[in-house]
């Protein structure tokens, strides 16, 4: 059986209560606003619970709209996952990335699997600017193209706290991994960066080398399921020499036959 609104509502009545509780997983159930409506009214006085977990519901633009409302008063919640409730890039999104300008307590966000979109990502990448505590963020799988990939790029050339990006399963293409390179050139905060599945090709792939010869902070890489073949590989192999801070590279699923595949054994 699923939890829905109506039991989700009696578990709230318990949490007003309760004092101990730390992480509560509410994940792959039935809950839509409604549900979330009771659960912030019952956390706002709420000191203790630092994760919760809301992935895979149905919560919508106005469950995470609540959220963002508790987000101004509770100070305890340090990990929020929102990931496939769709969210959609109106203004439940916006709600939250206004919220978190001005948060100083939330360190991990998911709001992947979303569909946020160009605006929801612009929104995002304004929060960023103005932000001090967030060290995770994801917004994998969000139909995420070249504008909203430039206005995070720009947010992240002067962030001093995210320490990992995701930013898998967009359409970002190789112009939108060049903004990255020019930001990250810049900063040397972020220890990992995924854009797996972006449909990025050699292009992409030769200013990724740029970066990893540039920059020093960065420990993971992924670009799994893209379009780089032989001669992108080569490119990125030649780059691995000059680096000592890398540890983990994803290139699985592209198109990199033996000829890249030697040149990348060599580099290593």
């Amino acid at each position: 059986k699923f939890i829905d609104d109506v039991g989700l509502g009696n578990l709230a009545s318990a949490l007003k209560s309760n004092s101990t509780l730390t992480r509560l997983d509410l994940s792959r159930n039935n809950i839509n606003h409604l549900g979330v409506t009771s659960l912030t009214s019952a956390l706002k006085a709420n000191e203790t619970l630092t994760d919760l977990n809301l992935a895979h519901n149905r919560i919508g633009a106005l469950g995470v709209q609540h959220l963002a409302e508790l987000l101004k008063s509770n100070h305890s919640i340090q990990v929020l996952n929102v990931r496939d409730n769709r969210v959609g890039g109106k203004f439940g999104v916006k709600a939250l990335a206004e919220t978190l300008k001005a948060n100083a307590s939330l360190l991990k966000l998911d709001i992947s699997h979303n569909r946020i979109e160009d605006c929801g990502a612009t929104a995002f990448a304004e929060a960023l600017i103005y932000n001090q505590t967030l060290t995770v963020l994801d917004l994998g799988a969000n139909n995420i193209f070249f504008r909203g990939a430039k206005s995070l790029a720009d947010a992240l050339e002067n962030n001093e706290t995210l320490l990992e990006f995701k930013l898998y399963r967009n359409i970002i293409g190789d112009s939108g991994v060049s903004a990255f390179v020019k930001s990250l050139k810049l900063n040397q905060v972020l220890t990992t960066l995924k854009l797996g599945f972006n449909n990025i090709n050699n292009t992409g792939a030769k200013d990724v080398a740029e970066l990893i010869q540039a920059n020093k902070s960065l420990t993971d890489i992924n670009l799994r399921g893209n379009l780089i073949d032989d001669e992108g590989a080569s490119v990125i192999a030649n780059s691995l020499v000059k680096n000592k801070s890398l540890k983990k590279l994803g290139l699985s699923k592209n198109n990199i036959g033996h000829q890249g595949s030697e040149s990348l054994i060599k580099a290593l």
